[in-house]
């Protein structure tokens, strides 16, 4: 990505820096896996022609090329299968196979890195669209770890569930007044109003931030259904000025064993379940009403040709 030219606050003209942040979803089997690097960046190079990895991925320093992401993102929206799982890491569950009451970690990167110390706020965080029908969210134990690897401090993330929107947040604040183009004023300045901005003392911008979110499988989740996800990464600066970049579209596929087992045997008819083991009764009784009936017919030819040849 180009260096970000325009990076001064009391630039009027600055609305969202020009570098535009890289967010990405993936999925693991661990609460662990991938916090500390970018190591799962590699496993979606399958999905890109060109792709190009910038800096060290065995820390939470990588970025792709603009090209390679964006071939990546729009890749998997149209199609989520396109990341093959044979050149994924074990820990990595995308587009595997999964059971009911399985346990799976969405891991969101929030990248912060185009944003810095001066960067005035009022939104930072990430928007995911969970199938609520599939999987079950422990929304009180989703965890962000900043590029180090440490556990953000509790209460820095604000999470909420609502529906299937799973909003992820930034949610310490410092107070300051701006002026009608969003840059930062002294209090009695004329028309000046105040506004809540991330505190970037508190929540340092400039760095990867990885949110895990721990998700169950549902016991009662419908069988051989994809469960698709995506999410975006949201950012409202101080003159109300949005951003909003979509990740990696990622997709798992439920199988359980036996069932459906109405539906394989029979053609779809449109009928219902019961419906459909009503006619499988039925066709059982005629065919045993029919074997029954060979037999006696047979049984009485014998009877018959036995006592002709008397």
């Amino acid at each position: 990505m180009q260096q970000n030219q325009n990076n001064n606050p009391k630039d009027s003209k600055e609305t969202v820096h020009v570098n535009k942040p890289q967010p990405h979803k993936d999925e693991t089997n661990s609460a662990t896996a991938g916090i500390k690097d970018d190591s799962m960046r590699n496993d979606d190079k399958d999905i890109s022609s060109n792709f190009k990895l910038i800096g060290d991925s065995s820390k939470n320093q990588a970025v792709e090329s603009d090209e390679s992401y964006q071939e990546i993102v729009n890749a998997t929206a149209k199609n989520p299968y396109v990341d093959k799982a044979d050149n994924n890491q074990d820990f990595n569950l995308n587009t595997q196979t999964v059971k009911r009451g399985q346990k799976l970690f969405y891991v969101l990167t929030l990248d912060t890195t185009p944003y810095d110390q001066t960067s005035l706020l009022t939104t930072m965080g990430m928007e995911d669209t969970i199938d609520t029908s599939m999987l079950d969210v422990d929304v009180s134990n989703i965890k962000a770890y900043d590029a180090s690897g440490k556990e953000v401090v509790k209460g820095g993330f604000e999470n909420k569930l609502n529906g299937k929107t799973l909003t992820i947040n930034m949610n310490i604040f410092k107070s300051i007044f701006v002026d009608k183009n969003g840059v930062e004023v002294s209090k009695g300045t004329e028309g000046a109003k105040e506004v809540k901005v991330v505190d970037t003392s508190k929540l340092p911008l400039g760095q990867q931030y990885k949110i895990v979110v721990p998700a169950t499988v549902k016991s009662d989740a419908a069988a051989d259904k994809d469960i698709v996800n995506v999410a975006r990464q949201i950012v409202i600066n101080a003159n109300g000025k949005q951003l909003s970049m979509q990740t990696e579209t990622r997709v798992n596929k439920l199988k359980v064993p036996g069932e459906n087992l109405i539906e394989k045997v029979l053609p779809t008819t449109g009928e219902g379940k019961a419906a459909l083991a009503v006619s499988i009764f039925g066709a059982a009784l005629l065919g045993l009403a029919a074997y029954l009936k060979r037999n006696w017919i047979v049984s009485t030819y014998r009877k018959t040709v036995r006592k002709i040849r008397k």
